[in-house]
């Protein structure tokens, strides 16, 4: 009898093989050059491990393949993986796919459906450290932006007859945690809510109740080219913040995913461009407060404790 290695799909373990001959019986085999006899056998196989369980070797979380911050945990079966947060690192991990912006780029959709519509349903996570950002924006001859001022959620729109504003004042979202967000417009009127928690409302004035939006809408920044509105006429003026420093994953538009890698075609927007983002997320530390020199008359910053 001996060890012998058995391996499939990568997995290892180790059994004795035994052969056990029957006394008294023989059998005998013919060719048209040789003939033999030999005595009958029975090769079995017995496992070594303790319990009849052996030790597996598995490759399936070899490198970590899972997105930042999160654990590889094999199945039983030692076939399949799935990705688990840790206790100490709650709310920094990643739930799936996601882009990490550089705070210079953005993504570019454009929509399948290029329909002026009174109702919009948006929803995403977020991580950032950035104090002022776009999240999205879309402008036609009127604009629609989800945006970071001051560390807090805000959401600007315009259907025409004036510009409406909602913001979410309660826990910031620049502190580097991952924050769900939903967005809800119905005409005129929008809720924003973070964490499923916080939520804030308002309208927009006038009695106009559509968003007249180009096809394309933006992720984590904004394009340098200009968005040509519908019928051809050039868009307002479109106040937008800076580039995202930062993650977005989770990207639902009215009940669809929109897809985070240009080889993925989604069935509601296709991404078109990819500009200074890359898959997962990778959050840098936020930036010290006084690299910007924001004193003035010859002041010299120095950093609070608090950041």
């Amino acid at each position: 009898c001996s060890i012998v290695p058995s391996s499939a799909n990568d997995i290892r373990s180790h059994y004795q093989e035994a052969v056990t001959l029957e006394t008294g019986a023989a059998s005998t085999y013919s060719t048209a050059r040789v003939s033999f006899i030999t005595p009958r056998h029975i090769r079995t196989a017995r496992c070594l491990c303790e319990g009849a369980e052996c030790t597996v070797f598995s490759k399936l979380c070899v490198g970590n393949p899972c997105p930042e911050g999160m654990e590889c945990v094999e199945d039983p079966t030692h076939t399949k993986f799935s990705c688990v947060c840790s206790d100490e690192k709650s709310g920094q991990c990643s739930e799936g796919q996601a882009l990490t912006f550089s705070g210079n780029g953005y993504a570019r959709y454009r929509l399948m459906e290029n329909e002026n519509k009174e109702e919009m349903n948006l929803s995403l996570r977020l991580r950032t450290f950035s104090d002022h950002a776009t999240i999205m924006y879309a402008k036609g001859t009127d604009y629609s932006i989800l945006e970071i001022v001051n560390g807090r959620l805000q959401y600007k729109f315009d259907c025409g007859s004036g510009p409406g504003v909602v913001s979410v004042h309660s826990p910031l979202v620049s502190d580097g945690e991952w924050h769900s967000v939903s967005l809800e417009v119905d005409g005129n009127y929008a809720r924003l809510v973070l964490d499923g928690v916080h939520a804030a409302s308002g309208k927009a004035p006038g009695n106009l109740r559509t968003l007249n939006l180009d096809t394309s809408v933006f992720f984590g920044g904004r394009g340098s080219r200009s968005v040509v509105g519908s019928g051809g006429r050039m868009g307002r003026s479109l106040p937008v913040t800076g580039g995202l420093r930062g993650c977005l994953e989770a990207i639902v538009l009215n009940g669809r995913d929109l897809p985070l890698r240009q080889q993925t075609r989604g069935t509601h927007g296709v991404l078109e461009e990819l500009v200074e983002a890359a898959p997962g997320c990778s959050l840098p530390p936020p930036a010290p407060a006084c690299t910007s020199n924001p004193c003035s008359n010859g002041g010299t910053c120095t950093e609070l404790p608090n950041g």
